[in-house]
């Protein structure tokens, strides 16, 4: 009978521990089986109170220190499609078996190449779940391990002095018993075994999903991350149209600002040749004023020669004498109207001069106009990238509503700078068209001047031709 106590303690550790040679225990209830050695990595599976441990090593200062043991329990990993075939078979030199399917998450083995990992029929996009071999390990805080055998319950045997008289029949009675109390511990230690599986894969499960929840916090920051980026390349761009926009209006104001400068020129220009038009029509009106006297005199010689007439009819030869006389006076007249025809013709040819010189100032004031019309047409098209801008900024706006907080300051920061751009840029172009109608006023004022001064010319030219006209008579006469 004392021969089979061992016989029975050893299968029961056979039986706990397939294929291992436990030298610890689990201390703790649910201590967590983790990947490397510090409490924040991955857990791997929930060991109850009392779970045989192989203990490999040990590492760590005086109160964080860890043990590292062969998976007691089994375990899922995640490896890529790539690096096993269809059985399962490594086919690379090696094969990291992480805590989860990607690698970000913790790779616990590394596995070689002709080693079988049991696929577990699970995948995620290209990551496939096994179970870890065996040999993985993994690491337990010291703190809930200890080192040695568990000590079994104590076996109650049945007392000699209660056994039947005969020794053989005692014997085989007490091995019966042995017997049957070993089989009713491998049957507890089956249901626990069962039970304890059952947990392990619930807490596998829960494992599972606290990994696809940390994945998809992972997977929502870093596209809150990639949002985030795209928001600063957009508004970049947004700050380079806008600083453009600016750069336009600044040009449109410098272009302004010249035709607002040669508008005066133009302007002082035409004062001068008002002015010069002032002065030739008082040279114009003396001259009048002296063909005028000339005529005059004319008259009066003529009333002469009239007189000298009346008087010759009384002296023939003194009427022969004054006629003499008056066609040497009417050759003088007809020297001065030659004289006077040269001047009017000369007053002609430079009224023409005017005339060219108003067709010129005309043709200025059609380039500017036509400057106009070019400044009219940037203005519309900067008001349609401005239109461009916003709607860009609108799109920009309902993208930046799908992030978070951070997100939502840099959107309404970018709305605001937009804001002020698109006022600024409003604010030029108003700028800008007040130059324009102010330049459209003046040209307006230009022209009426101008009329005026062909007006006054018409007149001039009309008062000359009267006079032209009137000393004509009186020679005639």
């Amino acid at each position: 009978m004392r021969h089979w106590l061992p016989v029975l303690l050893l299968l029961c550790a056979a039986i706990l521990c397939p294929g291992q040679t436990p030298n610890g225990y689990v201390t703790g209830k649910g201590v967590a089986l983790r990947a490397l050695p510090a409490s924040y990595y991955e857990r791997l599976a929930i060991l109850p109170e009392g779970t045989p441990v192989e203990i490999l090593s040990q590492r760590g200062e005086e109160g964080n220190q860890w043990v590292q043991v062969r998976l007691p329990v089994p375990v899922s990993g995640w490896v890529r499609g790539a690096e096993i075939d269809g059985d399962g078979v490594v086919i690379q030199e090696s094969c990291p078996v992480h805590t989860g399917p990607g690698e970000n998450f913790t790779a616990f083995h590394e596995a070689r190449q002709g080693e079988v990992l049991q696929r577990e029929g699970r995948q995620d996009g290209d990551w496939v779940c096994v179970q870890a071999p065996s040999q993985a390990t993994a690491w337990i805080s010291a703190d809930f391990v200890a080192r040695g055998a568990k000590s079994l319950p104590p076996v109650s045997l049945p007392s000699q002095e209660k056994l039947p008289a005969p020794v053989a029949v005692a014997g085989d009675s007490s091995l019966a018993e042995l017997q049957r109390q070993a089989q009713e511990r491998q049957s507890e230690v089956e249901a626990r075994s069962r039970e304890l599986q059952g947990l392990q894969e619930k807490a596998q499960k829960l494992e599972a999903e606290r990994l696809a929840a940390q994945q998809k916090a992972e997977q929502a920051a870093q596209a809150r991350q990639e949002a985030l980026k795209q928001a600063e390349a957009e508004y970049q761009t947004l700050e380079s149209e806008r600083q453009q926009a600016q750069a336009k209006a600044r040009l449109v104001q410098e272009d302004s600002q010249r035709w607002a400068s040669e508008a005066k020129k133009a302007e002082e220009k035409l004062l001068k040749l008002q002015e010069e038009a002032r002065r030739q029509e008082e040279a114009y009106l003396a001259e009048a004023q002296a063909l005028e006297e000339e005529r005059q005199r004319s008259d009066a010689l003529a009333r002469e020669s009239l007189e000298k007439v009346r008087q010759a009819q009384q002296a023939r030869d003194e009427a022969l004498l004054q006629a003499a006389q008056l066609q040497e006076s009417m050759a003088l007249l007809e020297k001065e109207v030659q004289e006077t025809a040269a001047k009017a013709e000369q007053l002609r040819q430079q009224r023409q001069q005017w005339e060219e010189a108003a067709q010129t100032e005309q043709k200025r004031l059609q380039d500017l106009q036509a400057q106009e019309e070019q400044t009219r047409l940037k203005n519309a098209a900067t008001q349609e990238e401005l239109t461009q801008l916003l709607t860009e900024r609108e799109k920009l706006e309902a993208q930046l509503s799908l992030t978070r907080d951070a997100s939502e300051q840099a959107r309404l920061r970018q709305s605001q700078e937009q804001e002020q751009a698109r006022k600024e840029a409003q604010e030029s172009l108003e700028a800008a068209r007040k130059e324009l109608e102010a330049l459209q006023q003046r040209q307006k004022e230009l022209e009426q001047e101008r009329a005026a001064a062909q007006e006054a010319l018409a007149k001039e030219s009309q008062e000359q031709e009267q006079a032209r006209k009137e000393a004509q008579e009186s020679l005639e006469a």
